[in-house]
């Protein structure tokens, strides 16, 4: 709800480290910098200290943190209020899910699983992008989200129920020119790697080294980022690189321009390599009825037989 530059001093306010709060809002280092130095400059006030072994708040950095941060749990406050009038008496409940997962096999069953069981209540719904459920999620403007990743476990802001584990496959053009002899695991280290993964997650060595074994072991001349998984797919169909993919995905193990190989065989630390299907909440309170939600949508994948392909 607040303005985003408020958002990320409030962060770093409150670790005081500009690394530290990248890392947990998501995004790297230099949007947070960009967004602490626009606000300065909108307010014409000095809010940090910064030196090379410390970054302190400066008197009006204190003060501004202690007002924000009322400020920000103010709007929470008047933005629960306002979803349990809900719509017509309706408890509102915001949902965010991966637009990118099959429709058929995992959106459409979560929807309906929610819709069912809590009849009463009236679901919001939005398919968005990996950034943007995280970021929403953390602005409280969604109350649960739907996603994916393989580093979910040091979301320290976040509760996160494990849903599925898909394995990874190594997904490159059908027509690419490095595959004129047939694959091999040695291509990897000629191409680049194409990726939805943040880019600040490539900007400090001790985040790298908390990255699973298979991803730092995993060969590739250089790395790509791209903001989606449509971005992605047609730089893979312009033979850009390839991609690791998961069978959860919508339209990729069906595209006959794309092909699929194995990871087993090229390393044995490859073998474990994979996304996890992730719930997501912030941790509080209120949110009983995430956790209900949640253990909801993992029976989904528990009571049955996992997700089959898209």
């Amino acid at each position: 709800m607040l303005n985003k530059s408020v958002v990320y001093f409030l962060e770093v306010a409150r670790c005081l480290n500009f690394s530290q709060a990248a890392k947990r809002c998501f995004v790297s280092q230099q949007a947070i910098t960009w967004h602490i130095s626009n606000l300065e400059s909108e307010l014409g006030i000095k809010l940090f200290i910064r030196s090379t072994r410390s970054v302190q708040l400066t008197e009006a950095g204190v003060y501004l943190r202690e007002q924000f941060t009322r400020i920000q749990n103010d709007l929470s406050l008047v933005v629960n209020h306002a979803q349990s009038l809900g719509i017509s008496g309706r408890t509102i409940s915001n949902i965010g899910i991966f637009s990118s997962f099959s429709h058929h096999k995992i959106i459409l069953p979560i929807m309906q699983k929610l819709t069912s069981q809590w009849p009463d209540i009236y679901f919001n719904f939005q398919l968005l992008n990996l950034g943007d459920l995280l970021n929403q999620l953390l602005d409280n403007q969604l109350q649960l989200i739907i996603t994916t990743s393989y580093t979910w476990k040091s979301w320290t802001p976040i509760t996160s129920v494990l849903l599925h584990h898909f394995p990874f496959k190594i997904v490159i053009a059908a027509g690419h020119p490095a595959l004129k002899n047939g694959f091999s695991a040695s291509l990897l280290s000629e191409l680049t790697l194409l990726t939805n993964e943040q880019p600040s997650q490539y900007n400090s060595e001790s985040i790298m080294r908390n990255m699973p074994k298979w991803r730092q072991a995993l060969p590739h001349r250089d790395y790509l980022h791209l903001p989606d998984i449509n971005t992605l797919l047609l730089y893979l169909e312009l033979k850009q690189g390839f991609a690791l993919l998961t069978e959860e995905l919508e339209g990729v193990f069906d595209n006959p321009n794309l092909m699929t190989f194995d990871l087993t065989g090229i390393d044995e630390s490859l073998e474990d390599a994979g996304s996890d299907m992730i719930c997501c909440y912030t941790k509080g309170p209120g949110n009983k009825l995430q956790k209900d939600f949640a253990r909801a949508i993992k029976s989904i994948f528990t009571d049955n037989q996992p997700p089959e392909h898209p």
